[in-house]
């Protein structure tokens, strides 16, 4: 399935969005925190608060998935960096945009 994003650049949006399919939409690494164990309890901690917003996270501190404002995203976490793969996000929606939010709250935790 085929759509416009906002920057007028065609994007593929995932066959899983349309049919079950497993392509994947965006794919990039942040550096994982020093501190990872306690960035990750504190990200666990904002999540939680924020689950009446839509907001959850499925996993640990190896892998899972996080759930916000129609994005899915899976992570595995690495021993210098995490790997995040966008799977759904609404199509308007620019990747690029989403990555620098992820990147962002990444900061915050670190």
């Amino acid at each position: 399935m085929i759509k416009q994003d906002s920057c007028d650049n065609i994007s593929l949006i995932t066959l899983s969005q349309a049919s079950g399919g497993g392509n994947t939409l965006h794919s990039f690494t942040v550096d994982k925190p020093k501190n990872f164990q306690s960035a990750f309890r504190e990200l666990r901690s904002f999540v939680d608060r924020s689950s009446d917003k839509g907001v959850k996270l499925d996993g640990d501190e190896r892998s899972g998935t996080l759930f916000a404002s129609g994005v899915v995203g899976d992570y595995v976490v690495g021993s210098e960096s995490i790997e995040i793969t966008i799977r759904k996000k609404p199509a308007m929606i620019p990747n690029k945009m989403v990555e620098n939010e992820i990147r962002k709250m990444f900061r915050m935790f670190s």
